[in-house]
């Protein structure tokens, strides 16, 4: 893995850009992508909670870069930056990728807080094990 790949975290998803996908404009519409992201760092946040169920607790500000169009591939990274009692919170970043040339550009960037949850929907704290891997990789 390079430099400038793990200064963005882990490649967490991805995903083609297609009609279907695309609002009146003619570009991915933004809603489209936000879905990508809360699915994709749910997910992540799953993997490093060690847990089945984390629910979304927030977006932070959530910048809108450059556009996507049709058939233009898109990669979205998670990068955990705090670590809670209950929750955790991670940098979500999606970039336009062209395999040709494997340049990336940066589409959209947020924060997303991610609370872990027990069987009865109410919080709970995140696993011991879990909390030690993160806090690992927080101080890597």
């Amino acid at each position: 893995m390079n430099t400038a790949t793990q200064d963005k975290g882990d490649l967490i998803a991805r995903h083609i850009c297609k009609i279907s996908n695309l609002g009146i404009c003619g570009r991915l519409f933004g809603g489209q992508l936000l879905f990508w992201l809360d699915s994709a760092g749910a997910m992540f946040a799953r993997e490093l909670c060690r847990s089945r169920t984390v629910v979304t607790l927030k977006f932070g500000d959530t910048l809108f870069h450059k556009p996507v169009h049709e058939n233009e591939e898109i990669k979205i990274y998670g990068k955990l930056t705090k670590l809670g009692n209950t929750s955790i919170t991670i940098f979500v970043s999606a970039y336009k990728f062209n395999p040709e040339t494997t340049e990336e550009i940066l589409v959209c960037s947020t924060d997303m807080v991610f609370v872990n949850v027990g069987d009865d929907e109410l919080k709970r704290p995140i696993n011991e094990d879990a909390r030690l891997a993160m806090t690992d990789m927080l101080n890597a």
